[in-house]
């Protein structure tokens, strides 16, 4: 309107004739004022662009930060059950995908509701801070997922890892707890905090999973099952190094093995 308003002033008091001076001088100031109006325009559009981007950029990086804390456990500051679910998930796939090995540990706090009953709720949540500490140090190699499984129970998702590694890596965690030294003295395994530890590995899952598969002629309904039997398995395991004394890592194969030897 500025433009507009200064060129009919211009024209009205300059220009008295075609092609004089005035008639020019309107002629070349319309040109230079629409092109400065054009020139502004662009920078403002290029300026609502940029912060469009930077906007969008901003509510990525919130969402991704959203994400990571939708699967961060509160307490421990460890990956949740969701995270170990979607990781657990994942590893499976692949492994079931590509012939990979993978294992699962599962992980329980012996005594631990004597623990609290003893030094408190407070305390209690100390010492599954440090032990969650513990237990993440010690899974470091790449796509290793540690995780609070509920309550006073961890989950290790070891993906490249078979058995052997993944027994090896349990009793490693076991020690890693007993060196924490956190006093327990109503724990029936040892007078400070201790774990039991449940390994299993994707091997027979796997393939008992594929030998069900064949028959129902359901092979990825049954094969996407199998991460559940693998939990079924390491909570098995679980249970028998509960039944030998606590303090201890028990493979589901070793467990097996020993329940046909006493069977017999």
């Amino acid at each position: 309107m500025c433009v507009w308003i200064f060129d009919i002033a211009l024209a009205s008091v300059l220009n008295a004739g075609r092609f004089d001076v005035g008639w020019y001088t309107g002629r070349i100031y319309g040109l230079l004022a629409t092109s400065f109006v054009l020139l502004v325009l662009l920078y403002e559009n290029s300026m609502l662009y940029a912060a469009l981007l930077e906007t969008h950029a901003s509510e990525r990086k919130k969402a991704a930060e959203l994400e990571r804390l939708t699967g961060i456990d509160s307490l421990t500051g460890i990956a949740n059950r969701r995270a170990f679910d979607k990781a657990l998930d994942q590893e499976w796939r692949r492994t079931v995908r590509h012939g990979t090995p993978l294992s699962l540990l599962l992980i329980d706090v012996d005594c631990f509701k004597r623990f609290n009953d003893t030094y408190g709720h407070i305390e209690g949540d100390h010492c599954l801070q440090a032990i969650a500490v513990v237990l993440a140090t010690n899974a470091r190699r790449a796509g290793e997922v540690v995780a609070r499984f509920g309550g006073e129970e961890f989950a290790a998702v070891l993906p490249h890892a078979d058995e052997s590694k993944a027994y090896t890596l349990a009793e490693r965690m076991c020690q890693a707890v007993r060196d924490l030294k956190i006093p327990h003295e109503n724990s029936v395994a040892a007078p400070h905090v201790t774990i039991s530890v449940g390994v299993a590995s994707a091997a027979r899952v796997i393939a008992s999973a594929v030998g069900e598969a064949s028959r129902s002629n359901g092979s990825e309904q049954d094969l996407r099952s199998g991460a559940r039997r693998l939990i079924e398995t390491a909570d098995r395991a679980l249970y028998a190094a509960k039944e030998t004394g606590r303090d201890r890592a028990v493979s589901a194969d070793r467990a097996q093995d020993e329940a046909k030897r006493s069977a017999a």
